[in-house]
C-alpha cells in the first residue's frame, strides 16, 4: 500500500481519497505495461485507440483499455500475494539469519518492481522508488544484484529517452515509441525474475573457456561506436534551413565577381553606407563553392562531415584505457546532442569544429608532451579568423593553459594529477603569441580582434532581440532539451571533478570552469559544455572508479551499447532528431526551413522594387535573391545595425504610428510579414488602409506594397485629448 499511495501523496500533496480515485478509475494510463501491449496489438489486429486526460495523467480510453485495467488490477494482486508467500516460505530457515534479511531485501524489492509492472499506473512510483533502488543494488556485493542494478539504470535511460524526446510520439499511439515503452517494461519484469531466482551453487567447469577471439571482440566492441558516429552524422544530415547562409552566399558572389573583400554595407535600406567588416568571408566562399557544386544537398553532406569529423576528434582525443571505460561512448553521445543541437551551415560550425581540434591536440600534448601537437594548431588559427569570430577561443584556451601550467610550476602541490616544467609554459606561452600573430593574418588585421572582443561580449541590445544570443538559462530556451543535455553534462563532469578533490585535478577544473561559464553566457555556446567537458568527465570517472569504488564495472557494455546508440538512430531515422517538446529536425537534405521562397520568386517575377519592411529572420534570404532590386530594412548582421537602429526596428511594431513613421522614414514601398502574435496588430492594420494593398498570401507570410501618399492623416498624427 505504500508503494502504491506513498509517492502519491508526496508528489502531488492532494488526499488520500483522490489518490485512490485515481487508481480505482477506469482505463490504464500510457506509461503501463497494459497500455504497451495494447498499443502493439492496436497496430497488428487494426484496432483503435483513443487517449483521455484524467486527473492530470494521460490513459487510454475506450471498451479495450477498460479490460486492460481490470486485467492489470487482477494480474497486480495475483503477483503482489505470490511474492509475498514466495519471499515469507524463503525467509522461513531460523538458522541462516544473513539469508533471512537478503530475502526480506530481495523480496521488497521485487514486490516494488512488480507492481510498476504488472499494476495500470507506473510513472510516479518509478521516479520515487527506481532511481535510489538502482543506486543501492549497483553497489550490492552478490554479482546477481549487481547486474540487477545496472539493469535498473538501463530503465532510468530508457525512461529518459522515451519522455523527453518521444512523448509526443507517444501520444499519438504510435509504434515505436510503444515497442520501446514495452522494452523498459520487460527489463523490469526480467529484473523481478533475477531477484525471486534462488541462488545455485557454482559449478566449475570442466574445461577451460575459450575467451573471444580477438577479432570478433574487436568487431564486437567497435559496432556500438559505428552506431553511435552513424546516429551522430544522421541527426546532423538535415534540409539546411539557415538564414546567415545566404547573406554569406552573396557577399561571397561579389567577392568573387570584384575581386575585393568588401569594406562598406551596401545591402541595407537603412545601413547602407556604414563601415562593414566581413569577418566570416572565407566560409562564405567555402559555402559558396560548395552550393555551386551541388547546392543545399552538398551543405547538408558537409554539416554532417563535420559533424562526424568532430565526434572522432572528441573520441580520439582519449588514451586508450579511457576509450574503454564504460562510461566513455554514453558521455559521447550526450556530448553529441550538445552539439547538434547548435550544428548548422553557418561559420560557427568551424569553431565547432576547431575547438574539437584544439581538445584532440592538447588531450595528446598533455599525455606525450610532443610540441608538434602544438605547431599544427598554429596554421590552423590563420584559417580560423578568417571563417569566424570564434578564433578568440583558441587565444584563451592557449592564455588558461600558460597561466595554469606557471602556477603548477609555482605550486607543484596543487596538483597531485600531472606536473609541468617551465619549459611547459614556455611552449604554451610560445603556442598562445603564435596564435595571435596568426589571428592577425586576415585582411582587417588588429580591426578583427577588436571587433571579436565587442561581439564576445555581446552588447546588451543584442542579447535582448537575438534568440542565440539569449542566456540559455532564461525563459526563452526553456522548453529545449539543449539545456537539459548541458546540465547533464555539467553534473556529470563536476561531481566527476569533486569526488576526485584529493587528486586535485587543478588543469581540468580550469578547464571546466571555463567551459562552465562559455556554456551559460549564450545560447550560441551551449555546445562548449559537450566539447571540452567530454574528455574532462570521462578523464575524472574513470579516476573515480580506479581510486575509491573498485566493484564498479571498467570495461565498456557493448552489447547495451548497441542497443541503446540503435535505439537512438532508428528513432532519429523515424521521427528526426528531437530538440524540444514536438520539435524535430527530419532527416534530409537539400534546402529547407521556413524562409519566404515563394513571396522572393513573386517579387522577382512581378519586378517589384524598393525598400522592404521585412522580419529579422527573412533580410539576408531577401538580400541574396532581390539585391540590388529590393533592400531589407533588416538582417541578421545585427551588429552592423547598432544598438539605435536595431532598438528602433523591434520597437517599430510596438504601435501602429511608430510603424508608419519608420515606414516613411526609410521610404519603404513593399511590406513582407510572418504570420505570427507580435505582427497580428500590424498585420490587421494592413488589411484594411488604403495605403496598403495585398499582393500575395502564402501559408506564413503576407506581402503588400505601401504608397504612403494613401494614408489617412489620423493614423500619422496623434490624438489630442
Amino acid at each position: 500500500l505504500g508503494v502504491l499511495f506513498l509517492p502519491f501523496i508526496i508528489l502531488s500533496g492532494r488526499s488520500l481519497g483522490y489518490i485512490v480515485q485515481f487508481h480505482l478509475e477506469r482505463g490504464v494510463q500510457l506509461e503501463s505495461t497494459a497500455a504497451g501491449i495494447l498499443m502493439l496489438g492496436a497496430k497488428i489486429f487494426g484496432v483503435e485507440l483513443a487517449t483521455e486526460s484524467i486527473h492530470q495523467a494521460i490513459h487510454l480510453s475506450g471498451e479495450l483499455s477498460s479490460r486492460g485495467a481490470g486485467v492489470a488490477a487482477i494480474l497486480a494482486l495475483l503477483i503482489f500475494v505470490f511474492i509475498s508467500i514466495y519471499a515469507a516460505r524463503k525467509m522461513q530457515d531460523p538458522d541462516d539469519a544473513p539469508a533471512r534479511r537478503q530475502w526480506l531485501i530481495r523480496g521488497l524489492a521485487a514486490t516494488i518492481l512488480a507492481l510498476l509492472a504488472s499494476s495500470k499506473v507506473f510513472r510516479p512510483q518509478y521516479l520515487l522508488w527506481v532511481t535510489p533502488l538502482a543506486a543501492l543494488l549497483a553497489h550490492a556485493d552478490p554479482p546477481r544484484f549487481r547486474a540487477v542494478g545496472w539493469r535498473l539504470f538501463g530503465v532510468n535511460l530508457l525512461t529518459v529517452v522515451l519522455f523527453f524526446f518521444y512523448y509526443p510520439e507517444l501520444l499519438k499511439l504510435q509504434l515505436l515509441p510503444g515497442m520501446l515503452l514495452l522494452l523498459r517494461n520487460g527489463v523490469v519484469i526480467w529484473v523481478v525474475i533475477s531477484l525471486l531466482r534462488s541462488e545455485t551453487p557454482v559449478i566449475a567447469p570442466c574445461e577451460p573457456v575459450s575467451p573471444i577471439p580477438g577479432r570478433p571482440k574487436k568487431i564486437l566492441m567497435q559496432f556500438p561506436l559505428i552506431l553511435l558516429f552513424a546516429w551522430g552524422t544522421i541527426a546532423a544530415f538535415c534540409p539546411v534551413s539557415s538564414n546567415d547562409l545566404w547573406l554569406l552566399l552573396r557577399e561571397a558572389a561579389d567577392i568573387v565577381a570584384s575581386g575585393e573583400i568588401p569594406q562598406v554595407e551596401q545591402y541595407s535600406a537603412v545601413a547602407a553606407g556604414r563601415p562593414y567588416l566581413a569577418h566570416e568571408w572565407l566560409s562564405g566562399l567555402i559555402f559558396l563553392g560548395i552550393f555551386k557544386l551541388g547546392g543545399g544537398e552538398a551543405l547538408t553532406v558537409l554539416r554532417a562531415a563535420v559533424m562526424l569529423a568532430m565526434l572522432l576528434l572528441l573520441w580520439y582525443s582519449l588514451e586508450k584505457k579511457e576509450r574503454s571505460f564504460v562510461l566513455a561512448a554514453p558521455l559521447l553521445a550526450l556530448a553529441a546532442y550538445t552539439i547538434l543541437i547548435r550544428v548548422f551551415v553557418r561559420p560557427h560550425i568551424f569553431t565547432h569544429l576547431f575547438l574539437c581540434v584544439w581538445v584532440f591536440a592538447l588531450a595528446h600534448w598533455r599525455r606525450e608532451r610532443w610540441p608538434g601537437y602544438l605547431i599544427m594548431l598554429v596554421p590552423l588559427q590563420v584559417l580560423w579568423a578568417n571563417l569566424h569570430g570564434g578564433y578568440i577561443f583558441a587565444l584563451v584556451l592557449g592564455a588558461l593553459m600558460t597561466g595554469t601550467a606557471a602556477v603548477l610550476v609555482w605550486r607543484p602541490g596543487w596538483s597531485k594529477d600531472e606536473g609541468y616544467t617551465r619549459s611547459d609554459v614556455k611552449t604554451l606561452a610560445a603556442l598562445t603569441v603564435a596564435c595571435l600573430a596568426a589571428s592577425l593574418v586576415n585582411p582587417n588585421g588588429l580591426g578583427l580582434l577588436e571587433f571579436s572582443l565587442n561581439i564576445g561580449l555581446a552588447s546588451d541590445y543584442i542579447k535582448q532581440v537575438v534568440f542565440e544570443w539569449a542566456s540559455p538559462l532564461g525563459p526563452k530556451y526553456a522548453r529545449s532539451y539543449g539545456r537539459e543535455a548541458a546540465l547533464g553534462m555539467f553534473f556529470l563532469m563536476w561531481l566527476g571533478l569533486a569526488l576526485n578533490v584529493k587528486r586535485r585535478p587543478f588543469l581540468d577544473a580550469m578547464l571546466a570552469l571555463l567551459a562552465t561559464l562559455m556554456a551559460v553566457q549564450a545560447i550560441r555556446f551551449i555546445s562548449f559544455i559537450g566539447i571540452l567537458g567530454f574528455p574532462l568527465a570521462v578523464r575524472a570517472w574513470r579516476a573515480v572508479v580506479d581510486t575509491q569504488t573498485n566493484s564498479l564495472p571498467v570495461r565498456r557494455r557493448p552489447l547495451i551499447e548497441a542497443a541503446l546508440f540503435g535505439l537512438l538512430l532508428a528513432s532519429t531515422l523515424t521521427y528526426g532528431f528531437p530538440y524540444g517538446q514536438s520539435k524535430h529536425r527530419q532527416v534530409g537534405w537539400g534546402l529547407g526551413g521556413r524562409m519566404p521562397y515563394e513571396a522572393t520568386r513573386f517579387v522577382a517575377a512581378q519586378g517589384l522594387e524598393g525598400n522592404i519592411f521585412n522580419d529579422y529572420g527573412d533580410g539576408a534570404f531577401l538580400i541574396y535573391h532581390l539585391y540590388p532590386k529590393v533592400r531589407p530594412v533588416m538582417d541578421s548582421r545585427i551588429d552592423v545595425y547598432g544598438s539605435e537602429l536595431a532598438r528602433e526596428y523591434f520597437a517599430s511594431r510596438d504601435d501602429p504610428l511608430k510603424f508608419f513613421q519608420y515606414l516613411n522614414k526609410y521610404n519603404v514601398a513593399l511590406i513582407l510579414l510572418r504570420k505570427s502574435q507580435k505582427n497580428l496588430q500590424i498585420n490587421q492594420y494592413l488589411n484594411y488602409i488604403p495605403a496598403t494593398k495585398l499582393l500575395l498570401e502564402t501559408k506564413d507570410r503576407l506581402l503588400f506594397t505601401y504608397d504612403p501618399e494613401l494614408l489617412p492623416p489620423e493614423i500619422l498624427q496623434p490624438k489630442t485629448p
